[in-house]
C-alpha cells in the first residue's frame, strides 16, 4: 500500500502537468503572437518535463523493492522461529507428561512402602516362648490386616492339645505369612503361606485379606496374570472384605500391565461405584490411573 501511494502521487502530478499542457495546446492559438516554432518548443518542453517526472518516479519507486524483499525475509525467519518454538513446546509437553507419570509412579511406590511400614505387625515370638506363633502380648494394629485385632489374653504356659486347632491359630498363620511380606520380603514363601491360609480357612474374616496379599506377591514379581487371577477371585469370593476396594484397584493395575486397558478401566470404575466410602488416598490413586489410561 505504501508503494502504491508513492506511485500514485507522482503519477497525479505528471497527469496534471500533461493535461495543463494539452489544454494550452487545445486553446485557440493567437496566430499573430505565436509562430509554429514556438508551439514546437512548448511541446518539446512538456515532453522533457514528462520524462523528468518519469525519472523522478523511477527514482522514488526504486528503493521499495529491496525494502519489500527485506520485510519478506524477516517474516519468513519469524515463521521458521515460531515453528521451531512450537516443536520445542510440544517436546517439552511430552517430556512433562512422561515425567509426571514417573513421579506419580514413584509417589505410589513411596506411599505403598510407608503403608507397609505402618502396617508392620508385631514380631512373632520364637518357638518355646509361649508356644509356636504366640505373640509378645501386644496385638497387631488394626491396619496391619484391615480387620480388627483379636482379643488378647495371657498365653498359657502349656497349651492343651486339641483335635481341632483354636481360632487363634488361623490368625497366627495369617500373621506369619504377612511377616514374610513385610519383614523379609520373601514373596515365594509368603505366597505359599497365604495359599495355605486360604485353603485351611476359606471362610475366615481375613480370607479376603489373604487373597489380596497373595495377589501382591505375584504382582511384585511381575507375574501379572497370576496376580490378576488372584485379585479377581478375591473380589468375587469376598466383595465385603476390608481389602475389597484395594483388591479392585490392584486388579486394575494388573490388567493394565497385561495390556488390557479396557478391563483396567472397568475395574477402576467398579471401585468408585461399589466403594464410594473408600479411603481418599485410594480414590486419588484410582483417579490418577483413570486419567493416565484416559478411561471414559
Amino acid at each position: 500500500m505504501v508503494r502504491r501511494a508513492l506511485l500514485r502521487r507522482p503519477a497525479r502530478v505528471a497527469a496534471a502537468a500533461l493535461w495543463a499542457g494539452l489544454a494550452a495546446l487545445a486553446a485557440p492559438p493567437d496566430v499573430t503572437a505565436q509562430s509554429r516554432s514556438e508551439l514546437s518548443a512548448r511541446i518539446e518542453r512538456l515532453e522533457r518535463d514528462a520524462r523528468a517526472l518519469e525519472r523522478r518516479l523511477e527514482a522514488r519507486s526504486g528503493p521499495l523493492s529491496p525494502m519489500v524483499a527485506s520485510i519478506d525475509g524477516r517474516l519468513s525467519a519469524l515463521e521458521r522461529l515460531i515453528r521451531g518454538l512450537e516443536r520445542r513446546i510440544e517436546a517439552l509437553e511430552i517430556a512433562e507428561r512422561r515425567g509426571g507419570r514417573q513421579i506419580a509412579g514413584a509417589l505410589d511406590d513411596l506411599k505403598r512402602r510407608l503403608t507397609a511400614l505402618e502396617r508392620r505387625p508385631t514380631p512373632l515370638a520364637p518357638a518355646g516362648a509361649g508356644g509356636p506363633g504366640a505373640s509378645d502380648g501386644a496385638a497387631p494394629p488394626p491396619s496391619a490386616s484391615g480387620a480388627a485385632p483379636p482379643e488378647t489374653a495371657a498365653a498359657p504356659a502349656a497349651p492343651a492339645a486339641s483335635a481341632s486347632p483354636p481360632p487363634a491359630d488361623a490368625r497366627a498363620q495369617y500373621d506369619a505369612a504377612l511377616a514374610l511380606v513385610m519383614n523379609t520380603r520373601d514373596y515365594d514363601r509368603a505366597e505359599r503361606g497365604f495359599a495355605a491360609f486360604i485353603e485351611d480357612h476359606p471362610g475366615h474374616a481375613l480370607a479376603g485379606n489373604a487373597w489380596f496379599w497373595k495377589g501382591r506377591t505375584y504382582f511384585v514379581r511381575d507375574r501379572f496374570q497370576d496376580a490378576a487371577d488372584a485379585f479377581a477371585q478375591g473380589y468375587e469370593k469376598h466383595p465385603k472384605s476390608p481389602k475389597a476396594a484395594e483388591i479392585l484397584y490392584n486388579l486394575g493395575l494388573s490388567l493394565h500391565r497385561l495390556g488390557n486397558g479396557a478391563g483396567a478401566c472397568a475395574a477402576f470404575a467398579k471401585l468408585g461405584e461399589k466403594y464410594p466410602k473408600a479411603p481418599q488416598d485410594l480414590k486419588d490413586r484410582t483417579a490418577r490411573q483413570r486419567a493416565r489410561l484416559e478411561c471414559p
